[in-house]
């Protein structure tokens, strides 16, 4: 790809081309045959800590193929993002006719500094075999998100902290496991920073300022009634200068928004030159003006790394990943308006190394904080309409150069792709447009994408099971798109209604429910809630526009969801649907459009899925123990020597198959001690049962228990299961047992 053009004294190292790639000859045994090595054997890879299978062959963190990069934190519109670089050309499951393989990506989040850590979720993408030929010789770079809302603090209190992610390809990682380390895929950690709170109850105030109140005006006063913070205030050029004073900020970086605006304003130049000089005192305003204009592509204070695409259904986002570097700089602390980072997004559509398209401008809010080693990652994200540019599997891949442009406080202009910012630098890199039919305008057909967040091409329509055969229970997370809202310039032109089929019965989906928008207008994103509430069994289309359109509005949290159904008491297979129509009008109405499930070729427009909503049920018994005399029954209620091993059963049992079990000792000791398993050669699907153990050689005189935990199949409510425990007391002396 040609190296875009650049004026003299720019930094050529702030500048970065897209990344390279190196063929591998062929894809190996352990990464075509991923999934059926782990079916026959789950630790194959030796990548669990805990497990009763002996691995194979030893494969952690391997990122040949794939590799998180970067993750940001936008802290307006409160998502996390993550940027994936894909490595090669091949392993991935196929071509873009087929049905690719999965990278997953889980979130965390920790707020001691890494102590402990707290599950935010897991996003998820496709990807597919890309010939060399597309990518020239390029990788490919991905985004995925979650919603995220972590607590906000007064403006005064620092609030930095650290944000975890775990890429893994075709295996989810397990929740609350944030140790865990994937066969294929990587760890990331960084540091994020979350906006403060601009109301606050009064009694914490008076606890920040350390004041308590006598107790005859602390019954009298409403200390949980809640107080704002004064607007935000924007530092002028003077209180700049004394807030730098020492800190090592040079006047050209603080003083740049003034200068330029005295550039830009011819008319106003004999009055801002003399205020300007007159706050710059003992720095001659020539020479700053010199040192501004010696100042390109700078990436002392930030610096944009990662670009990639979401490639979230027809509404797909351009995300990048910024890192601010040094803890001053920014125009003012948390209390203060600060600055902003401004992206701007160009795409080279027809491959001629031009990028003639200005996609728009995304931006974020930044602040001088108090910066770890290693900087804090923002991401900031850019809503784009790619369904002009969409094909069919069969006519190959389609491939797009991007290029994105940070500058600090200063919008990059969409008409000049090579344009060089003062303080910022440049990143481009190649993206895939996911495959498919391309939407033409005032089309207003509606596609379901998601059941419980299972892709609907995972979900084997004469079953009615997600793949590993899970039904759905509990409450189903149902989300879509309406593409052709793209091309609206307001809300609330479209309405849609769900509902659910089994036979001739029907079942409207019309419970109200809530969800968080993003909305942009320009390069800045504001959040919201917004409640939905179903009139005559049609709920509003929130979506609408794009940035290029001037505004838009995205559904961010839960992500394009359109409703919730309560399926309580149902079970069997029902036909999930969705139709739209104008607001307003009874016809035309669009019917759900098909999705074309590859490899198989299953055109799906309504989902059918099966409902369970029957937990499983455990069982877990002391049958006895041994020690240097051989087996001695279990007594009721009787005690066991330090030092010998319990032993006892397990069953559980589920209509429509287990899913997972396993058992603890409680308490642990500091240095644990597992609780060993076999499993029943004669145990079904339905059915795991078999005996257990316990080595007590290591544990003091005490109380304890043996729990068992187990679930099943069925995706419920959303993201969960359906669970049972168990468990079973002992008590550990050193005399001998009583006697039984």
């Amino acid at each position: 790809m040609p190296t875009s053009s650049q004026r003299a004294g720019s930094s050529i190292s702030a500048i970065h081309a897209p990344g390279s790639i190196t063929a591998l000859d062929h894809v190996p045994k352990e990464r075509q045959h991923f999934r059926a090595l782990l079916l026959a054997n789950p630790n194959y890879f030796g990548h669990l800590t805990a497990s009763v299978y002996a691995p194979v062959l030893a494969i952690k963190g391997n990122t040949t193929y794939e590799e998180l990069k970067c993750v940001g934190f936008h802290p307006q519109s409160k998502r996390l993002d993550a940027v994936i670089f894909v490595n090669q050309n091949s392993g991935y499951g196929g071509n873009v006719c087929t049905a690719g393989s999965t990278e997953y990506v889980r979130f965390y989040l920790s707020f001691d500094n890494g102590a402990s850590w707290v599950d935010q979720g897991v996003s998820s993408f496709t990807v597919y075999d890309v010939p060399t030929n597309a990518v020239t010789g390029h990788r490919l770079e991905y985004a995925t998100s979650i919603a995220c809302s972590p607590p906000q603090k007064w403006c005064t209190v620092p609030n930095l902290i650290l944000a975890r992610a775990i890429l893994s390809w075709n295996e989810i990682p397990p929740p609350n496991t944030p140790d865990y380390l994937p066969v294929w895929g990587n760890r990331h950690d960084t540091h994020i920073q979350v906006d403060p709170v601009w109301f606050i109850k009064w009694f914490d105030l008076l606890q920040l300022a350390d004041i308590k109140l006598k107790p005859v005006l602390a019954q009298s006063f409403d200390v949980d009634s809640t107080v704002s913070v004064a607007t935000k205030k924007a530092l002028t050029l003077p209180e700049l200068k004394e807030l730098y004073q020492g800190k090592g900020v040079e006047a050209h970086r603080f003083a740049m928004a003034d200068i330029k605006k005295l550039i830009s304003t011819p008319e106003a130049a004999p009055y801002l030159q003399a205020d300007l000089a007159s706050a710059l005192a003992e720095s001659k305003l020539s020479e700053v003006i010199s040192s501004l204009l010696n100042t390109d592509s700078s990436t002392v204070y930030e610096e944009l790394d990662c670009v990639g695409l979401k490639p979230d259904g027809f509404a797909n986002e351009l995300v990048a990943v910024l890192r601010i570097k040094r803890s001053t700089g920014f125009s003012g602390g948390p209390c203060t308006q600060g600055s902003r980072e401004y992206v701007t997004f160009w795409a080279d559509f027809d491959n001629n190394g031009t990028f003639e398209t200005c996609v728009g401008t995304a931006s974020v809010q930044v602040y001088d904080l108090d910066v770890p080693a290693g900087g804090v990652e923002y991401s900031v994200s850019l809503p784009v309409n790619l369904n002009p540019y969409r094909r069919q599997c069969g006519e190959g891949p389609r491939v797009v150069p991007i290029r994105a442009i940070l500058s600090w406080n200063q919008a990059p202009p969409c008409g000049n792709p090579d344009w060089v910012p003062t303080w910022g630098n440049r990143e481009e890199t190649l993206i895939l447009i996911p495959p498919g039919m391309p939407i033409v305008a005032g089309d207003f057909t509606p596609y379901l994408y998601d059941i419980s967040y299972t892709a609907v091409c995972l979900i084997d329509q004469t079953t009615g099971l997600a793949a590993g055969a899970r039904p759905f229970g509990g409450t189903l997370c149902i989300t879509g798109e309406i593409p052709g809202a793209l091309d609206l310039v307001a809300a609330g032109q479209i309405e849609y209604q769900l509902w659910a089929s089994q036979g001739a019965l029907v079942v409207p989906i019309v419970a109200p429910f809530s969800v968080t928008v993003d909305e942009g207008s320009g390069s800045t994103v504001t959040s919201q809630p917004l409640s939905q509430v179903a009139t005559a069994e049609y709920f509003s289309y929130l979506e609408y526009g794009t940035p290029a359109l001037g505004s838009w509005r995205r559904v961010s949290s839960p992500n394009r969801l359109l409703g919730y159904w309560n399926t309580a008491g149902l079970s069997g297979m029902w036909a999930i649907q969705i139709q739209a129509r104008r607001v307003g009008t009874l016809a035309p109405i669009y019917s759900a459009g098909t999705k074309l499930c590859l490899p198989v070729g299953t055109p799906i427009s309504s989902v059918n899925v099966t409902l369970d909503q029957i937990p499983p049920v455990c069982g877990v018994a002391i049958t006895g123990y041994t020690d240097a005399m051989g087996f001695h029954p279990a007594a009721k209620c009787g005690d066991f020597p330090v030092g010998a091993t319990i032993v006892g059963t397990f069953d559980v049992t589920d209509n429509m198959g287990v899913g997972s079990f396993g058992l603890a000792l409680e308490p642990q000791p500091a240095v644990g001690v597992p609780v060993s398993v076999v499993v029943d050669a004669a145990s079904t699907v339905t059915h795991r049962f078999g005996t257990w153990s316990v080595n007590t050689s290591t544990l003091e005189p005490c109380g304890y228990i043996v729990q068992l935990t187990a679930s099943d199949r069925t995706i419920a409510d959303c993201t969960s299961v359906w669970t049972c425990h168990m468990e079973v007391g002992l008590c550990l002396r050193t005399l001998a047992p009583s006697a039984g």
